[in-house]
């Protein structure tokens, strides 16, 4: 769910987890519960969506159970690859 939409995700991939100590990235296939994590979320269609430090009100997201409705997850993108 963006401000103005709701999506369905396409794949979900964790590159790393950041280690608050350090603001380094730790490698990293999944995450848990808290964790901070840099992935990459192909959606299902295209959408109009910002990068978080061009525009932050539209460049942020949260990712929400299809069958519950709960959020699952927040984030902020910082980078958007146009649909091809």
């Amino acid at each position: 769910r963006t401000a103005t939409d709701l999506v369905p995700v396409g794949m979900i991939s964790i590159r790393a987890h950041i280690d608050l100590e350090t603001i380094g990235e730790i490698p990293a296939a999944g995450c848990a519960v808290n964790d901070i994590a840099v992935g990459r979320i192909t959606l299902g269609r295209s959408i109009a969506i910002d990068r978080y430090a061009d525009h932050m009100a539209t460049g942020c997201f949260i990712l929400v159970d299809p069958i519950s409705g709960a959020t699952i997850a927040a984030g902020a993108v910082t980078n958007v690859v146009p649909a091809a």
